[in-house]
């Protein structure tokens, strides 16, 4: 590959974004963050938000379903032997499983029972069922799958998990009250138990974002419409860690910063598959 093929690969990675406002947008967030993490934490902190605290119990669960639909349309899309279908659609149940448990222990506040433990299990069997026999009768790229599960591995899986651990940034809540220990979001920390930099919630929201692709491109008002709910959704939660405390506006920014730039690379990767232009 010579230099003029590396330049053109770069202006269309650029230039074919359509998230390219959205990046520019965050990219101004962040300088200001930069500048004035302690500033703004100190103004929207609020360890008492009801709506924050929600948030943050249940700000997770609409990417993980999100997940769980991909994986399922994942089995749907892919017609191996009958037991690796089983297979997958085992994982799919425990998945399902998994989330809602911990949906239903904090709503009711209950205690993990083997009886509850084997209900919920059943009914996440039954619900992957309904969805299955529903599923397999739509047409439904599989571009939403291969996106979602992708993009759910590299960032909040690897990317996110290993970042909090090696920069090690304390979060605004647990600073001292001179705070000494503060640290800016680019001066990495170390392994210190301490998990501020980037936000989990953050990435989790963005798994949401995979939903436009199942949006036809020739509808851009519904598509369009679509963005700016899950962009929504995504600034609530990014607020939300914000207010109580347990994030800056630098980590939240930079999270979605890099949710952007998978998710375009992800997309942009798939269309030019679905061209036939190999990137490589």
């Amino acid at each position: 590959m010579n230099q003029t093929q590396i330049l053109k690969k770069i202006k269309n990675l650029i230039f074919y974004n359509e998230n390219f406002e959205i990046s520019l947008i965050l990219f101004i967030f962040l300088l200001i963050g930069t500048i004035g993490d302690i500033i703004i934490s100190e103004i929207l902190f609020d360890p008492k938000s009801w709506w924050a605290q929600f948030l943050a119990d249940f700000g997770e669960v609409p990417g993980y379903i999100c997940i769980y639909l991909a994986i399922l349309l994942f089995t749907l899309n892919n017609k191996y032997n009958k037991l690796w279908q089983k297979l997958k659609f085992l994982l799919s149940s425990i998945f399902l499983y998994f989330v809602t448990k911990d949906i239903i222990i904090s709503i009711f506040i209950l205690d993990q029972t083997f009886l509850l433990d084997l209900f919920l299990l059943l009914v996440s069997i039954f619900i992957t069922t309904l969805l299955t026999l529903f599923l397999s009768s739509q047409s439904i790229s599989s571009e939403f799958s291969h996106i979602t599960l992708r993009m759910a591995i590299i960032f909040p899986l690897f990317l996110v998990q290993t970042l909090k651990l090696l920069w090690g940034r304390v979060r605004f809540r647990e600073l001292t009250t001179d705070h000494s220990n503060f640290t800016l979001w680019f001066y990495p920390q170390g392994i210190n138990g301490n998990l501020s930099f980037p936000s989990g919630h953050v990435a989790m929201a963005w798994m949401v974002f995979p939903i436009i692709v199942l949006i036809n491109p020739k509808k851009r008002k519904l598509r369009f419409l679509a963005k700016i709910f899950v962009l929504i959704w995504i600034f609530l939660i990014s607020m939300s860690r914000i207010v109580l405390g347990a994030h800056y506006l630098s980590d939240v920014v930079v999270s979605s910063l890099i949710g952007t730039q998978i998710f375009h690379y992800l997309t942009y990767k798939s269309s030019k598959k679905s061209q036939g232009i190999s990137l490589q």
